[in-house]
């Protein structure tokens, strides 16, 4: 086994340390024009799609080599057990990804610690091993699916996505080493001598089955919502191309202020001043923005958590280990200090600099948590906090000024304070309006702010969810008096741009899967008004098909009776995925009638 391990480590050794020469090169150069670890999201999930793919290309040309019948032969016949050959392959191709793509990011970390100023934190430390265990798993998988005897098993590429959970830092890489870990209990049930049939152990094999339909479900989804949508272009009917359809979200949503607050007024004859000023007034609109927070020790965040203080020309970077920003004086590269809650740190850090978690920065003066507002001010390099939300309500926008107001879109309200005080007071802002939002945030699509003579306009837009969900659509106008009572004047139900079988795909893909995500509640919308009992009725029908198509198919197909039975009735509840899993794994080649036995020559006379 160490041996072969060795053998197959010089195969790729010169190749993975010219991967590697390379990765640290560009990450090198890339350094010394940004800074890598205050990268968006979409920059660290970019080169987790790069690691995943040599990963991917790895095993493809490993596997490749190896999975040929006399090379296969040759390589199984020696005295080491499957396991062992298996452990020894992989085990070079771990240690070759770690060479190509971990060593160079932890040498330009180590690079960054002890040649410049920027700040290292302990997140950062993990990231060498998270895209190793990334390019690891996509190298598992892809293992995997050459190795699998059909061709139906690329759908197990579902499984390095399971490291798009929702976790941060430890927890993060605990989920990849988890997937690695499947990924390699799966890869010892393939690798066997003989590479026609399915893993033998019940283990495994429901564990393959089960991925598999895990795969295709994404892949149905995907598939039915493209093809709908491509297809609803061709044809010119698409509701969000070209012209939107009269009276639906998708008009309202791409009108100006003006209109859409003309429209959700409505034409009732005491309100037509109200409809000339919405018109002529000035006007604001805006809509939610933030959904997540970052959270101390989580590896990526949202945006940059920086500010730029172009006044002094120093760059302030967030510390999830110090809790504060750390300066940067751009024009010579040297150390600015800290930055805390309460300004510039005079001396060490203490407990009452830190923030409660790291903010968000907006227009480098709105430095914003879930429920704390802090402005910094560039003139005295002073922090201050001016407004403290209660824990049931959290930020979900920058501040938008109209006026002489600021307004601030919470979860839960909108709040509307002095534009002056918030300019030139420095204490926690008090509201002068404040008007409770009439649904979810999540399905808000924007709000739109007239300011009156003697007031404001306010609309609120919902149905951002209406698209892919069975959630309800329409608009809100309120009228704000100057003493600060909130008056509706109109609600205007819109239309559902897309048919009610298009928003509910994912049923119709998996109701299975896509049950267990809306009970989890991870893409129902608040505003979510339930399943229809129609397409209740077309889920459950479609289920019965697929249960007697499934019955149909096995009938001729050799498996135990309990085998048989167990597809059957899983996928009469699984669905479409169940179905399509087993037609891949049971191809029509391998359907037989009943066995046909050589018929016995009869003895001579």
């Amino acid at each position: 086994m160490v041996d072969l391990f060795k053998a197959e480590w010089r195969r790729f050794m010169r190749l993975a340390c010219i991967v590697g020469a390379v990765t640290l090169f560009l990450l090198a150069f890339m350094t010394r024009m940004v800074d890598l670890l205050q990268q968006p999201l979409l920059v660290y999930r970019v080169g987790a799609f790069i690691a995943a793919f040599m990963g991917i290309l790895l095993a493809a040309v490993q596997m490749a080599m190896h999975r040929r019948p006399n090379a296969w032969l040759y390589l199984l016949h020696r005295p080491v057990a499957p396991a062992g050959i298996a452990m020894a392959l992989s085990g070079a191709a771990a240690c070759a990804l770690f060479v190509a793509i971990a060593l160079p990011v932890l040498l330009a970390l180590l690079g960054v610690e002890w040649m410049t100023v920027r700040i290292v934190d302990a997140r950062h430390w993990l990231l060498p091993m998270c895209g190793w265990a990334i390019a690891f798993a996509s190298y598992l998988t892809c293992a995997c699916i050459v190795l699998a005897p059909r061709r139906g098993m690329v759908f197990l590429l579902c499984l390095p996505l399971a490291m798009l959970a929702p976790f941060s830092g430890v927890y993060a890489l605990l989920v990849q080493l988890a997937v690695v870990a499947l990924a390699g209990g799966v890869l010892l049930a393939f690798f066997k001598p003989n590479l026609q049939g399915m893993p033998r152990s019940p283990i495994a094999h429901v564990t393959v089955i089960v991925l598999m339909q895990i795969g295709v479900t994404i892949a149905l989804y995907w598939a039915l919502t493209l093809g709908t949508e491509f297809g609803l272009m061709a044809i010119g009917r698409h509701p969000l191309n070209g012209i939107p359809p009269s009276g639906g979200y998708a008009e309202a949503e791409r009108a100006d202020s003006a209109t859409l607050l003309r429209h959700g007024i409505g034409l009732a004859p005491a309100h037509a001043l109200l409809r000339e000023q919405a018109g002529i007034a000035e006007q604001a609109a805006w809509g939610p923005g933030v959904a997540n927070y970052p959270r101390y020790g989580q590896i990526s965040a949202p945006m940059p958590l920086e500010i730029e203080d172009e006044t002094r020309h120093v760059r302030w970077s967030f510390s999830h280990d110090h809790g504060a920003f750390h300066g940067i004086r751009l024009t010579d590269q040297s150390d600015a200090g800290w930055l805390g809650r309460d300004g510039i740190v005079q001396g060490t850090l203490t407990d009452a600099d830190r923030f409660e978690q790291p903010p968000l920065v907006f227009e480098d003066r709105y430095l914003i948590t879930e429920h704390q507002l802090y402005q910094f001010d560039a003139n005295d390099q002073s922090m201050h906090l001016r407004v403290n939300f209660p824990d049931d309500e959290h930020f979900t926008a920058a501040p938008k000024t109209l006026g002489g107001r600021v307004m601030i879109l919470g979860s839960r309200r909108l709040h509307m304070v002095n534009a002056h005080d918030l300019t030139q007071q420095r204490d926690v802002l008090h509201d002068e309006y404040v008007l409770p939002l009439d649904g979810a945030i999540d399905n808000m699509g924007r709000v739109d702010v007239a300011e009156l003579l003697d007031g404001y306009l306010v609309s609120f837009l919902h149905g951002r969810q209406s698209y892919h969900q069975d959630v309800a659509a329409w608009q809100t106008v309120y009228r704000i008096h100057e003493d600060g009572r909130a008056e509706l004047l109109n609600r205007r139900e819109l239309g559902r741009d897309y048919p009610v079988w298009f928003r509910h795909l994912g049923w119709w893909a998996s109701p299975v899967y896509y049950g267990l995500q809306h009970r989890l509640g991870w893409i129902a919308s608040d505003d979510a008004e339930g399943l229809p009992t129609s397409i209740g009725m077309m889920i459950a029908t479609l289920g019965l098909l697929c249960l007697a198509a499934t019955a149909w198919w096995l009938s001729a197909v050799r498996m135990s009776r309990t085998s048989r039975l167990t597809w059957i009735v899983a996928n009469g509840i699984v669905g479409l995925p169940g179905l399509i899993a087993c037609l891949l794994l049971y191809p029509s080649r391998e359907r037989t009638a009943k066995p046909v036995l050589p018929r016995t020559a009869s003895a001579p006379a």
